[in-house]
C-alpha cells in the first residue's frame, strides 16, 4: 500500500475514533448530571445558620471561591446539629454567607453531614470535602 493512501486512511480512523470517544464521554456526562439531579431530589430541604466561614481552600476561578463553612443545620423534623462543609460559591453570593445568616440547604439522606447549598450558582465541593473529612477523621 502506498503512503499516499495510508495517511488519509489513518486520519479518517483517528477522527472517527475521536468522534466516537466524544459521543461516549458526552453520554457519560449526561448520566452523571442526571444521577446527581436524582440524588439532590432525594435530599431533604432545611435551613442552616452560618456559624463560621473558613479561609478559601482554592484560588478564585471564574468568579467562584471554594470555602470551608461551619453550619448549624436546622432540619424541620430533628434537632439542630453542627457540621462542616465545603462549597464553591460565586463571589457575588458571599454576602449571603456571613456568620449568623440563615440559608436554605439540602441534607443528604445517606449522610446528614453532607449539606448541599441551594444558593444560586453555589455547589457542594466533593473533592475538597472528601479531602477535609479524610484529614480530620482521626481528630
Amino acid at each position: 500500500m502506498s503512503t499516499a493512501f495510508l495517511i488519509p486512511l489513518v486520519l479518517v480512523a483517528l477522527l472517527s475514533g475521536a468522534v466516537l470517544l466524544f459521543r461516549y464521554m458526552s453520554k457519560q456526562g449526561e448520566k452523571i448530571v442526571a444521577d446527581h439531579a436524582a440524588h439532590l431530589a432525594r435530599c431533604k430541604s432545611a435551613k442552616a445558620r452560618v456559624l463560621q466561614l473558613g479561609k478559601s481552600v482554592s484560588q478564585v476561578r471564574n468568579g467562584t471561591v471554594t470555602l470551608k463553612i461551619r453550619l448549624e443545620v436546622q432540619p424541620s423534623d430533628a434537632p439542630p446539629y453542627e457540621t462542616n462543609t465545603v462549597w464553591e460559591v460565586p463571589q457575588t453570593a458571599l454576602v449571603q454567607l456571613q456568620p449568623e445568616q440563615v440559608v436554605p440547604v439540602k441534607i443528604d439522606p445517606d449522610d446528614p453531614q453532607r449539606v448541599y447549598p441551594t444558593l444560586s450558582g453555589a455547589r457542594f465541593s466533593e473533592i475538597y470535602w472528601s479531602a477535609w473529612v479524610q484529614k480530620n477523621k482521626n481528630k
